[in-house]
């Protein structure tokens, strides 16, 4: 007997709603928004990552969102995250850590705090 594989007869729409799944590999993906750590001992460095949620914290991942540097000191940019991109993949069915989210919402608040001053600081 020849079996119709199971991922024909699910809806894309309900696919979509549980993870991401991808047409090219016929693959179904568990994606997450998770900050993955760098730099070296006593200094952290953080990236945005887009992974699949089974590999390893520091592993492999889809796509590099932005970066976020808790020792930021004068001039230096301590965080940056590409939030078209993010709002791309949430829409595909991603999750966020609950660090990613509190850092998105304060990324938001200032991006938001800069456009109603006009850009300049107050």
């Amino acid at each position: 007997m020849d079996y119709e594989p199971l991922s024909h007869r699910i809806p894309i729409h309900f696919l979509r709603a549980k993870g991401y799944f991808d047409p090219c590999l016929g693959k179904f993906f568990m994606i997450v928004v998770r900050l993955a750590r760098g730099g070296s001992k006593k200094r952290p460095f953080y990236h945005f990552h887009v992974a699949d949620k089974r590999e390893p914290r520091d592993g492999k991942y889809i796509e590099r969102l932005g970066f976020f540097n808790p020792l930021a000191r004068g001039g230096e940019e301590e965080m940056r995250l590409d939030t078209d991109r993010l709002t791309y993949w949430l829409g595909q069915g991603a999750k966020m850590s609950d660090r990613v989210k509190s850092l998105a919402k304060r990324q938001k608040r200032k991006v938001h705090g800069q456009e109603s001053t006009g850009g300049e600081a107050a």
